[in-house]
């Protein structure tokens, strides 16, 4: 091959080479958009709130109420469930009752003070106590508000309802017998009021203490 020859060959193979090769993107080009799905939020998990057992551990467990064996006796005389050999009252000395009441508020009537005493047979039986026990029963239901010990039971009163005083008095054997009921009003009441009801009460049991039923 001659010079001429060898010299074409060159000039087709260069040519060749450079036209498989691939072009330069301009440097300008814009960057190639690749389409993706909008992107959605996770779902929120499914958690239920745990239960606040906070209130239950640190609330205050309310402890049973004692019942004492004087109010037993009581709810009993008014049920008729004593046995049919009980003494109520000491027929000796029989039971006061005491009033001392502020004016109903309808504005009927006015303030009651009496004092009873019931003496004899029949009151050993209790049947002339039991009506006035059953009303301090039923209103210390009403305001689940009564509290005993061994010489009385105190059921708490309220505007209008008086508070109730049972007294005993130790009988044979140790056996309670009621000595007396007193319903004073006592709520809401002025200092002056309550004095008064006071003297008035201490000087109608303080006459029964001192002296037995029939003495002179």
């Amino acid at each position: 091959m001659n010079k001429t020859g060898l010299a074409l060959c060159l000039v087709v193979a260069s040519f060749a080479c450079r036209s498989s090769a691939p072009s330069p993107a301009p440097a300008n080009a814009p960057a190639a958009i690749v389409a993706t799905p909008d992107a959605q939020p996770a779902p929120a998990p499914d958690v239920t709130p745990a239960p606040d057992v906070t209130a239950a551990v640190d609330a205050p467990q309310e402890a049973p109420r004692t019942v004492t064996a004087q109010e037993r006796f009581l709810r009993a005389l008014v049920a008729g469930e004593l046995p049919a050999n009980t003494t109520v009252v000491d027929p000796a000395w029989g039971v006061t009752r005491v009033m001392f009441l502020e004016a109903p508020p309808s504005g009927e009537g006015s303030e009651r003070m009496e004092t009873h005493r019931d003496c004899g047979a029949n009151v050993a039986g209790g049947a002339t106590v039991r009506d006035v026990i059953r009303q301090a029963l039923s209103q210390a239901d009403r305001l689940e508000n009564i509290t005993c010990d061994a010489s009385s039971c105190v059921v708490g009163g309220m505007e209008y309802a008086p508070t109730w005083y049972v007294r005993f008095r130790a009988g044979d054997g140790g056996t309670p017998t009621i000595e007396s009921v007193v319903s004073v009003s006592e709520s809401l009441m002025s200092e002056a009021w309550q004095a008064r009801a006071r003297t008035y009460i201490d000087r109608a049991l303080t006459a029964q203490r001192t002296r037995r039923c029939g003495a002179r």
